[in-house]
């Protein structure tokens, strides 16, 4: 391989790699509206296929109720999640208590100091900053909802 073309594929990398942080604001809600259209357009297809051969529902029609179906779905899957979280919260103590009374069994039963043992293999994991990184990305892409919604408009059109 000559100079030229390791420079090229070095400087295109390069550029790739600019373009994916710098233009990840617009990426990731053009990537979102791609999944959401590819599967308005599979619920589009099967709902088509639930039809007679005589008649037939106008592709916006079958277009708006995809969509209906999708965000349904979409809404039921946050809902189960927020429940999912919100009971985690409540049980959490008990959780803990489970836990500290098993590791008190183990520490017991094998002469061995597992929160020590623990602690020192835990200490540069930080679940703050892992949660709220997850945080961030979730409220990012609600806040890019209306923008997900216009790139999936425009997709169907």
């Amino acid at each position: 391989m000559n100079t030229q073309k390791i420079t090229a594929i070095v400087i295109l990398f390069i550029a790739t790699v600019c373009i994916l942080i710098y233009g990840q604001s617009l990426l990731v809600p053009m990537v979102l509206a791609f999944m959401m259209w590819f599967f308005i357009k599979a619920i589009r297809e099967k709902i088509s296929l639930l039809t007679p051969d005589k008649w037939t529902i106008p592709t916006w029609l079958q277009n708006s109720i995809s969509f209906v179906i999708l965000s349904l779905v979409l809404v039921g899957l946050g809902k189960i999640l927020s429940n999912n979280i919100q009971h985690m919260s409540e049980v959490l103590p008990q959780y803990e208590k489970n836990i500290q009374n098993i590791t008190q069994q183990l520490n017991n039963t094998f002469n061995i100091d597992l929160v020590s043992t623990f602690k020192e293999y835990a200490q540069d994991f930080n679940i703050t900053s892992i949660l709220k990184n997850i945080l961030n990305s979730i409220s990012d892409i609600l806040a890019n909802a209306f923008l997900i919604i216009l790139y999936v408009m425009f997709l169907l059109i």
